[in-house]
């Protein structure tokens, strides 16, 4: 296997340490794209996320149409989710279509590709909330500027996904989680519900 050298070798992408580099490298592109050096069409997180609910949602229509090409189960395959990543630095946003589940702000309760567009959409309307409490407060005290995510910069963003991943699955359980016999949240086989994970734990850890 070769380890990916870029943001375009999604395909290479085929186990979960590559999973970690290739959410590096992209974090790398999103910082240059910050810095107004390269081509991200979204660059903050609310954008990408939408981008990313924009392509969920584009598979849901497939699929609710019939379309061979788009059916149930997808993103079995760690290079699948690359390439939603991706593809998401330059799709055009759309508005997302209503929810239709009830569990919008629990990963763990995605179930399939429609709970996990409602749970993309719940992220990106409390990220929003939370950048406007966060101004609000920091308005009156500089220092008061801790929201519930952990950052509100893409490429910082990007990067803690990488470092949780890497932290939580590519290291040995710490001594106390065998002891207290805790459990981590699956990541593999990848799956609708473990990409929720994946994004619930890039929005808090530190």
């Amino acid at each position: 296997m070769t380890q990916p050298a870029s943001v375009e070798d999604w395909q290479d992408v085929e186990g979960i340490e590559y999973f970690v580099a290739y959410l590096h490298l992209l974090a790398a592109e999103a910082g240059a794209a910050e810095h107004g050096m390269g081509s991200w069409r979204n660059a903050t997180i609310p954008d990408f996320l939408a981008a990313i609910g924009t392509l969920l949602a584009f598979t849901q229509t497939q699929i609710a149409l019939g379309n061979p090409v788009f059916a149930e189960p997808m993103m079995t395959d760690w290079w699948e989710v690359a390439c939603l990543l991706s593809t998401a630095r330059h799709e055009a946003p759309a508005s997302l279509p209503e929810a239709t589940t009830g569990n919008l702000g629990d990963a763990k309760a995605v179930e399939g590709l429609d709970s996990l567009l409602d749970y993309v959409r719940w992220l990106i309307g409390d990220f929003r909330l939370d950048a406007a409490e966060v101004a609000e407060r920091t308005s009156w005290n500089k220092w008061d500027s801790q929201g519930r995510w952990a950052y509100g910069v893409l490429s910082n963003w990007l990067g803690t996904w990488a470092a949780k991943l890497e932290d939580a699955y590519l290291k040995p359980l710490p001594a106390l989680m065998i002891k207290l016999r805790i459990q981590r949240d699956p990541v593999e086989p990848v799956s609708w519900r473990s990409i929720a994970v994946q994004l619930s734990g890039a929005r808090i850890y530190e």
